[in-house]
């Protein structure tokens, strides 16, 4: 179902939404002396306005002044609250739906979200598509070699070699939709990630280091010194101008950094 499909057959045309907006603009409790433009509630928000009027008691501390309270409001006036609900179903579906996307594009899974809504992954997809949403997402990354052994494997000593290893864990974006086959992100930090990662993995062979220690470099962003240190014990093996591309990374801003290396952490989990 998209999310135009989704939609109330009983929502309302803008001229409609804005008449009741107006009808119902005495609700909205005035913030300043002079109050403020019923512009800035968005129509749906006055249905709560409504509801809230109806459990204040008359003459209660709860009473605002200037706000109608439980037997001063009119029956029409409930009426016309009732008509925006649809608008506000909608409104709250569709921040649902882009929430649980950003999440989803993050690489969080169905069963870690469903876990911290307390429903099921199957339950969780589910609210996603009756709140209109559509997208799909890979449920597992495909199976990459494991680097053999508890070191990095030698192969890993030569650019050629540590780039192949990193290619297995970060593939390059799809080349006809230029999006990522199963690592969300940006194409081009994918593509440093990528990078990255060689030169992580080149580092780790040079000191005879294990993927542990990989994986430390890549939850630290503070780590890029020590990296280098590593390339520089075997500069008979390490090209120059990946000291160059280390530097060059830990120069650019800082939220860049750290989003190649968030891409890293997801693809580096098993």
């Amino acid at each position: 179902m998209s999310p135009s499909e989704h939609k109330d057959v009983t929502s309302i045309n803008d001229a409609e939404r804005d008449r009741i907006a107006r009808q119902l603009s005495r609700y909205v409790p005035r913030i300043t002396e002079e109050g403020f433009p019923a512009a800035r509630v968005t129509p749906y928000e006055f249905a709560g306005h409504v509801l809230a009027a109806l459990y204040r008691p008359r003459g209660s501390i709860l009473a605002v002044p200037g706000v109608p309270s439980d037997d001063a409001v009119p029956d029409k006036d409930v009426v016309a609250a009732l008509r925006l609900v649809p608008d506000a179903r909608e409104h709250l579906d569709k921040i649902e739906r882009e929430l649980i996307e950003h999440l989803k594009n993050q690489g969080v899974t169905w069963d870690a979200l469903g876990a911290e809504l307390d429903r099921s992954a199957n339950a969780q997809q589910q609210r996603y598509r009756r709140a209109g949403g559509t997208r799909t997402w890979p449920t597992r990354r495909p199976a990459v070699p494991r680097l053999l052994g508890e070191t990095v494997s030698a192969d890993c000593l030569t650019p050629n070699g540590a780039e192949r290893r990193a290619a297995a864990f970060v593939p390059d974006p799809d080349p006809d939709t230029r999006e990522p086959r199963w690592i969300p992100g940006d194409p081009l930090l994918i593509t440093q990630a990528r990078r990255l990662l060689a030169i992580y993995l080149m580092a780790a062979a040079a000191v005879e280091t294990d993927m542990a220690t990989v994986d430390h470099w890549v939850r630290n962003v503070g780590q890029l010194s020590t990296v280098k240190k590593a390339l520089q014990q075997r500069p008979d093996v390490v090209p120059r101008g990946w000291l160059a591309e280390l530097d060059t990374i830990a120069e650019q801003p800082l939220a860049t950094t750290h989003a190649v290396l968030r891409i890293l952490e997801r693809a580096l989990l098993s």
